[in-house]
């Protein structure tokens, strides 16, 4: 048997550009995959690419902006699995680019909530599972220019900042116990996400992307630790 065939892993915003990327390469290294999307017709989409390769995964459609859904389902999860290997979260939202106070309460509410709150609450309500693993990873994904607060990325890059710090502290706290937590920051503000911002991607901005991909995928199939 594969060993990763006993890795179990979840990925939150699997339907996205980064997100069908990781997971394609997290299948083909035979890894148990429960993949989450916020609709259902990208979800089986994906899984139909998933079906060419021979992988059968866990389909999970919610929208995360329906904050009261998501403890229910870490109760889901809960109940299916006995542990969780790794988890990775690839949730972020950014519609437009402006300055800090041209945000509405409403558009600062939901860009705080979506992109640093919601990142919380997966992990609380999956956190047993994590902690039964021998030894759980945990990615999230960012870059470091956002996340030390960038002109026009308003409430986005406050989040990031806030994600940031959340990162470190769990890693502090749970030093004791066999889980890793490790923010991969992006070398461009101009791949993934932000990508629509701007027009003038280089190669080797996509190649960054592409390393930083296989990266994650690396440290969860050979086990390795975190660089």
């Amino acid at each position: 048997m594969n060993k990763n065939q006993n890795l179990t892993g979840i990925i939150f915003g699997a339907t996205g550009n980064i997100g069908e990327k990781l997971t394609l390469k997290l299948a083909k290294k035979n890894c148990n995959l429960i993949i989450h999307g916020r609709t259902k017709e990208k979800l089986l989409i994906l899984n139909d690419k998933l079906k060419k390769i021979n992988q059968n995964v866990t389909l999970l459609q919610c929208d995360l902006s329906k904050f009261n859904e998501i403890p229910k389902l870490g109760r889901v999860i809960t109940q299916k699995y006995e542990k969780i290997d790794f988890f990775v979260s690839l949730i972020s939202v950014i519609k437009k680019l402006c300055p800090l106070t041209d945000l509405d309460y409403e558009e600062w509410d939901k860009l705080i909530n979506l992109n640093l709150s919601t990142n919380w609450k997966i992990l609380k309500s999956i956190e047993p599972l994590l902690l039964k693993s021998k030894k759980s990873k945990i990615f999230f994904l960012s870059n470091d220019l956002i996340s030390r607060g960038y002109p026009y990325f308003h409430a986005y890059s406050v989040a990031k900042a806030g994600l940031q710090a959340m990162t470190k502290i769990y890693s502090r706290e749970k030093e004791k116990f066999q889980v890793e937590i490790r923010m991969i920051n992006l070398s461009s503000i101009k791949v993934g996400l932000l990508g629509k911002f701007f027009s003038n991607v280089t190669c080797e901005e996509k190649k960054d992307l592409e390393k930083k991909i296989d990266l994650i995928v690396n440290n969860i199939t050979n086990q390795k630790p975190l660089l």
